[in-house]
């Protein structure tokens, strides 16, 4: 469960794995999900619902940032 305000740990150095969450820079946009690998190569799945599952096609970069190990949960906002 990641909220916003939260911090990610994140480690650049592990490779991803079916199911971890990643932050992912997808043609130069940032994103967090989690990465499943298919037969027909990674996809990138939102815990929403809502939002459909991101498929690689030709010409489109998936640029690894991180495996994220750790959620700091933010109780204060400083408001």
């Amino acid at each position: 469960c990641i909220l916003p305000g939260d911090i990610l740990v994140v480690d650049r150095s592990i490779r991803p794995f079916d199911g971890c969450i990643i932050i992912a820079r997808i043609d130069g946009e940032f994103t967090v999900k989690y990465y499943r690998e298919t037969p027909d190569g990674p996809v990138l799945e939102a815990a929403n619902p809502k939002f459909k599952p991101i498929r690689f096609s030709d010409g489109m970069e998936l640029h690894n940032n991180g495996v994220v190990t750790a959620v700091i949960h933010q109780f204060y906002t400083g408001s």
